[in-house]
């Protein structure tokens, strides 16, 4: 499912979470292991985010501290690893290459972005995440 997107996300692939993060995706999900403000997620990606740079620069820090990666270099460039930040008017301030562009670029006014290789269409946000039911 795309995740809906605010001001300035955080995204996170689930697999590097459950792969490099100390408990895995059930306990960062439940938010004792996950900085940042109001979260959701879908089956592929976590999102989180903030109307700040400075605190979205902190979010990225408290992520990296637990273990993700923020960037590689490809080809000699900067890219997003586990981890990328996505503006919602201008998209991923570095390369991202596990997001589906194509599908935000198609329809902005959708608010939201999905993995790569996820193809469904009900968008997961505030308007429709319930925390009980997610897993």
């Amino acid at each position: 499912m795309p995740v809906a997107l605010e001001f300035i996300n955080v995204l996170i692939r689930r697999d590097a979470i459950e792969q490099k993060v100390q408990g895995g995706w059930r306990q960062f999900t439940d938010g004792s292991n996950s900085p940042g403000g109001i979260r959701w997620h879908d089956d592929y990606l976590f999102r989180t985010g903030a109307m700040s740079p400075a605190v979205v620069e902190d979010i990225v820090r408290s992520f990296t501290e637990l273990g993700l990666s923020d960037t590689k270099i490809v080809n000699g460039e900067e890219h997003w690893d586990d981890l990328c930040v996505f503006e919602n008017m201008f998209g991923a301030s570095l390369p991202c290459d596990w997001l589906d562009y194509d599908y935000w670029l198609e329809d902005r006014s959708r608010r939201a972005v999905r993995f790569l290789v996820d193809h469904s269409e009900v968008v997961v946000g505030l308007d429709n995440w319930d925390r009980e039911t997610a897993g």
